[in-house]
């Protein structure tokens, strides 16, 4: 599996493909890992006691496969191998050096290094509880009529520079009573997700024709996908000093029927999440601690704590053949598909976008003004 990732990202850079066609890269994989079943069980001899039938040996190359797909999936930050461009696979490169990084101490002495010496001056400078709802540009920068049925723009309601931008921000601070703020500004860098852009954008910025067609359709092409972790806290370990990680293997019914395209969970709101969890992972700086990884099914994030406590210790009891394995004492989980300034939790080129894509998301609007929406560095993931 491993050589035919290698291979999917190789294919394109290797013009082994035309540019002018594009293809699934689960169905890349699913055809070469096929042919590679296919070869195995002509090969095998099963007339040993010891070895499995040929059915059920293919049951286990496929289960491997699955539980290969589904890790990919968390890495591509998709829902889905299917979902993913086999022709764009190669534009994004993995960062040199260790996958995960733990601070010691968590995240705070990073947020208190990032402050310094503006502690004092903090709520000034950093408005918390507080949320854009609406991005004001001149309409002169674009030659358009000022005076619409004989009224001024909204932006020049605050200001009378056309290359200012004028924000209209909401403040809750207190829940119950939020009222709006203006803010007008030199410059606008905005790093909201994808997700949360693909939900706002025509309605975030007036007038909207500042945002042209090729920005809008490169938002609709770029795909934004749901990966999800729940952290399991334990008074002590269950499981030995030894165990790094919990892969899940979950073998097919009928491997003959089998395709992993069978599996995709786009749109479906079944309760059946457990089976899309792929591993558990040991949390370094916590040994008490197992993490639980979930690509997609946005199902999993509305049900009941106790319900997901539950499924989840089910589910290592099944696979750990160990039913005295206890409730976890504390779970915290993330919900980054129901947040709704999120709505998911990282970008990847779907069938049908393009990298050129990426650079038309970053391109200020307008230069003049440089509202810049800034969500992802175009070339890594993480």
């Amino acid at each position: 599996m491993t050589k035919l990732i290698g291979k999917a990202a190789d294919a394109f850079e290797a013009g082994s493909m035309s540019s002018d066609v594009d293809n699934r890269l689960g169905d890349f994989l699913m055809d070469k890992f096929t042919e590679i079943v296919d070869n195995e069980i002509k090969n095998y001899d099963s007339s040993s006691a010891k070895k499995l039938d040929t059915v059920e040996l293919k049951r286990l190359f496929y289960g491997l496969f699955l539980m290969r797909c589904k890790r990919e999936n968390i890495k591509n930050g998709c829902e889905n191998l299917f979902d993913v461009s086999l022709r764009n696979f190669s534009a994004y490169k993995e960062c040199k050096g260790y996958g995960y990084v733990e601070l010691k101490s968590g995240f705070g002495p990073v947020i208190d290094a990032m402050i310094g010496s503006h502690k004092e001056k903090l709520h000034e400078r950093i408005y918390l509880n507080h949320y854009l709802k609406m991005i004001y540009l001149s309409p002169e920068l674009r030659d358009t009529e000022v005076n619409l049925f004989g009224r001024r723009s909204n932006h020049a309601k605050y200001t009378s520079d056309p290359r200012k931008a004028v924000l209209r921000v909401c403040d809750r601070t207190d829940p119950k009573a939020p009222k709006d703020k203006i803010i007008v500004c030199d410059r606008v860098l905005c790093t909201m997700s994808l997700g949360y852009l693909k939900e706002n954008l025509n309605h975030l910025v007036e007038p909207l024709s500042f945002v042209s067609e090729e920005k809008r359709l490169a938002v609709m092409r770029v795909g934004f996908g749901l990966i999800n972790k729940v952290y399991l806290y334990y008074d002590k370990p269950f499981w030995s000093e030894k165990v790094k990680l919990i892969n899940l293997v979950w073998l097919p019914a009928d491997p003959n029927s089998f395709r992993a395209d069978k599996i995709k969970h786009e749109n479906d709101v079944t309760p059946n999440w457990i089976d899309q969890v792929c591993k558990f992972e040991v949390v370094h700086s916590q040994r008490n601690c197992l993490s639980a990884w979930i690509a997609g099914h946005a199902y999993f994030e509305k049900l009941d704590e106790r319900v997901v406590e539950n499924e989840l210790t089910n589910l290592l009891r099944q696979f750990l053949n160990d039913p005295k394995i206890p409730l976890p004492n504390r779970m915290v989980r993330t919900k980054w598909q129901s947040n709704k300034y999120t709505r998911g939790t990282y970008s990847l080129l779907t069938l049908g976008s393009k990298p050129s894509d990426l650079k038309i998301l970053a391109e200020p609007i307008p230069k003049e003004v440089l509202l810049q929406f800034f969500f992802f560095i175009s070339k890594y993931i993480f």
